[in-house]
């Protein structure tokens, strides 16, 4: 059996270049710092404190403290805008190879083009770049999901729900779309398609289907069910067994499985030395 590509050969191959700096103790001491527990630690509070003043911002004090509110906000993007310099010059080339890194990047990014479009714009409450400050205004909630950078305990979670519904919860939910289609065709010919059927829920397939996806979630089909003929019991019955019994059951059972091969996998992983890059093929590969 051939082996398989190490990563730790790329390690290799960076911490050679990286003697090749003509700044590799500075460097080095740069890579310590943004890798030491008590810089991690720092971030993870200014993201829960950065969390605590975006609350803030939704009560009245958005009016009564704008300037405060603000000025903090900027704070936070400073600190959050060192925090990605220090990372990439301590690891130019690794940094990029991270999802969680890009997605720090993207939300600073994101803040910067918020401020930009805010100084351009007079009037921040009216105007043409209303909607699209509004839509930024609302990412920096983003922020908070910095967290999952810091914990490994939720990289494993994420990991493992990201794998599950790439590999197989879209098998899932591609096959419950097509025992909709089904019963929605069913349920047109049943309940819509004549003159006095109803037309508002079962009109065309689009309106079954979406009236169907309320017998999947068993929220409000009893108000549902008493438009229909008493006839329509066993149809519901049975729709409301394959689409919510079965169904959810076995996409939560997929997702605990998932979790669970995530969790051996990491613990495993814990007792060598190994980055985040590692930990991520790993898991990867436990979970098919």
């Amino acid at each position: 059996m051939a082996a398989e590509p190490s990563h730790f050969g790329f390690e290799l191959e960076d911490e050679e270049e990286e003697r090749k700096r003509c700044d590799h103790r500075f460097q080095q001491i740069i890579k310590k710092i943004t890798e030491s527990g008590w810089f991690n630690g720092f971030i993870m509070f200014v993201i829960f404190l950065n969390a605590v003043f975006m609350a803030l911002e939704t009560s009245e004090m958005k009016v009564t403290h704008r300037t405060l509110l603000e000025t903090m906000d900027n704070i936070f993007l400073s600190i959050y805008s060192v925090e990605m310099v220090l990372k990439i010059y301590a690891e130019p080339k690794n940094y990029w190879f991270s999802g969680y890194n890009l997605f720090d990047f993207a939300i600073v990014m994101i803040s910067y083009v918020q401020n930009i479009v805010t100084a351009v714009q007079d009037d921040p409450e009216g105007g043409n770049y209303f909607a699209i400050l509004r839509v930024l205004r609302a990412m920096r909630s983003l922020r908070t999901l910095r967290t999952i950078s810091f914990v490994r305990g939720l990289q494993v979670l994420v990991t493992a729900l990201v794998e599950t519904i790439r590999s197989t919860v879209v098998n899932i939910v591609l096959l419950l779309l097509l025992l909709m289609f089904l019963f929605g065709i069913m349920g047109y010919y049943f309940f819509g398609y004549p003159t006095h059927g109803d037309k508002k829920y079962w009109g065309n397939l689009g309106r079954a289907m979406l009236t169907l996806f309320t017998y999947v979630t068993v929220d409000g089909w009893t108000d549902l069910q008493e438009n229909l003929p008493a006839s329509s019991a066993i149809y519901s019955i049975i729709f409301i067994f394959l689409g919510h019994f079965i169904f959810t059951n076995v996409f939560i059972a997929v997702i605990i499985m998932n979790i669970h091969e995530a969790t051996e996998a990491y613990q495993q992983v814990g007792s060598f030395s190994i980055d985040l890059n590692d930990m991520y093929l790993f898991i990867y590969k436990s979970l098919g």
